[in-house]
This record gives structure tokens, C-alpha cells and sequence, in this order.
């Protein structure tokens, strides 16, 4: 999923559905295309710890998720061919 937009409108519905495995996936889904060693650099998430959220059995923080859905925007916004 290289649509930000994308990302984030499916994102919501699944928060809205209760479905929270799914949003993690999608969120992962997002992250997935993205350079994790860069991610982490810029936007202060340790590089572990964006490797994490794509396994399943993680549960990232609230805090974790809005910064990954900062990061995964403002690189987006960076990268407009992706």
C-alpha cells in the first residue's frame, strides 16, 4: 500500500469496525514499502521497532501508531512517485 491516503482511509475504517488486527495490518501494509533505517533516522522510531509492528503478535503503543502515521505521511509527501 504506497497511497498514503489509502493507508490512512483504511486505516479509519477498520478503528471504526472494531477491527483493530486489521488496522495494525494495514499500518504494517504502509510501513512495508518504506526504508525502516531511514524511518528511523528521521522521524526518531528505532528501527527494531518498526520491525516489530510488522509482526503479528506485537501490540504497538497509540503512541507508537500516530508516529508511524506521521512518518509514513511526511515521507510519503517526500516521495510522491511511490
Amino acid at each position: 500500500m504506497g497511497n498514503p491516503e489509502l493507508v490512512f482511509r483504511t486505516f479509519m475504517e477498520c478503528l471504526l469496525e472494531g477491527d483493530s488486527r486489521a488496522a495494525r495490518e494495514v499500518l504494517a501494509g504502509g510501513l512495508r514499502h518504506l526504508n525502516k533505517s531511514r524511518l528511523s533516522r528521521l522521524h526518531d522510531i528505532p528501527r527494531r521497532t518498526l520491525y516489530n509492528l510488522l509482526d503479528r503478535r506485537s501490540s504497538p503503543t497509540l503512541d507508537l501508531v500516530a508516529k508511524v502515521c506521521r512518518a509514513i505521511k511526511a515521507e510519503s509527501a517526500k516521495n510522491p512517485a511511490r
